[in-house]
């Protein structure tokens, strides 16, 4: 089904999707669809890319859009995972999907010593119990030391 909405081209995709579910209600079957939040924007992009839109605080004119159509879709996988490899994709410069397909070897022996790392950290954390991973989850604002830094003790004079 199509609904044409009008947009300026400011608006952030949170409002564009509510005023779509307030348009879809005057449709039939609106019965049948979940919560708002259960979908996503879907757009193909300058780049003749297909994208996926979890960032809804992103207005209409950031996205970059081919032509101004959006499609609304329920994600499929892990929405987290999803978003935390677009982050991983800006910060290396390409698309988590083309890094994994890499076959150069100086790249794979890069990825086995980050994964061999990982894993350390992570069975170290776990070696130490419960207290370990709470302090990693909820890490403590104070210093370790009884001591006072000693900058500290020129303003206590004051």
């Amino acid at each position: 089904m199509m609904v044409s909405l009008e947009c300026l081209r400011e608006t952030p995709l949170i409002s564009i999707k509510q005023q779509l579910f307030t348009e879809a209600r005057k449709y039939p079957l609106y019965h049948l669809l979940q919560e708002e939040s259960c979908y996503i924007f879907v757009g193909v992009t300058q780049e003749a890319e297909r994208e996926e839109f979890y960032d809804e605080t992103r207005r209409l004119c950031d996205l970059r859009l081919f032509h101004p159509i959006l499609k609304v879709i329920e994600p499929l996988g892990n929405r987290e995972e999803k978003i935390l490899n677009r982050e991983i994709g800006f910060a290396i410069g390409m698309p988590v999907c083309e890094f994994e397909m890499m076959k150069d070897p100086e790249v794979q022996d890069f990825r086995r010593s980050i994964l061999s790392v990982c894993r350390e950290a992570m069975e170290e954390r776990e070696g130490g119990g419960a207290h370990s991973q709470a302090l990693y989850v909820y890490p403590p604002n104070v210093e370790s030391s009884p001591q006072l830094p000693p900058h500290i003790y020129s303003k206590l004079d004051k």
